[in-house]
């Protein structure tokens, strides 16, 4: 509980932070760079290009004098536009439709897996949040951050593949909860 608060009472010190950033000019500036940075990972893998390269953000994203010259409020909706189609490739790439060789297709039944895998971490994860288990909510918190972080700068289906090797574990652990609470008998001390 204690550990809870403590990341509430921070969450709410780095959202006044940002909010202060962005009528302090040198605070805008770093909030800019730090976005400018995130744009400049993702396009850097679009531009540079691959067979299995992709794209999250719109058009003028992948233009640096474009988005050199945008607000930091202009950066924040960019990046907020292209996260479901960030969190879409990482989690999901590549797609079916997309088994277009060996390799891929060997490595498909596993992908299958991990699809219902990620369906059922949702479910393990909406019930943590509703229950505020407490012993599970840094996790979360933690896991989350760098899903996100990792939605936002990947642009490699390759390289996408094996940073969500690093955020697996915790889709296995939430999927696991899930599929527990569903099919397991309740125990004598979660009947009281």
């Amino acid at each position: 509980l204690n550990l809870n608060i403590r990341l509430r009472f921070k969450f709410a010190f780095l959202s006044l932070i940002f909010i202060m950033g962005i009528n302090n000019p040198t605070l805008n500036g770093i909030f800019k760079g730090i976005l400018e940075d995130v744009i400049y990972s993702q396009s850097g893998f679009a531009i540079e290009g691959g067979g299995s390269s992709y794209r999250i953000y719109n058009d003028t994203a992948y233009n640096t004098l474009i988005v050199s010259k945008m607000s930091l409020a202009e950066l924040a909706g960019v990046i907020l536009q292209g996260l479901p189609k960030g969190l879409l490739y990482f989690l999901f790439s590549p797609f079916p439709v997309n088994v277009n060789n060996n390799l891929r297709l060997f490595a498909y039944p596993q992908m299958i897996f991990w699809y219902f895998t990620v369906t059922f971490a949702i479910f393990g994860f909406l019930k943590a949040i509703l229950d505020r288990n407490a012993k599970i909510l840094p996790a979360i918190y933690i896991f989350s951050f760098f899903t996100v972080l990792f939605s936002l700068v990947l642009g490699n289906e390759g390289i996408a593949a094996r940073f969500r090797d690093m955020v697996s574990p915790f889709f296995y652990m939430l999927a696991g909860s899930a599929l527990c609470n569903w099919f397991l008998p309740p125990t004598e001390s979660q009947e009281d």
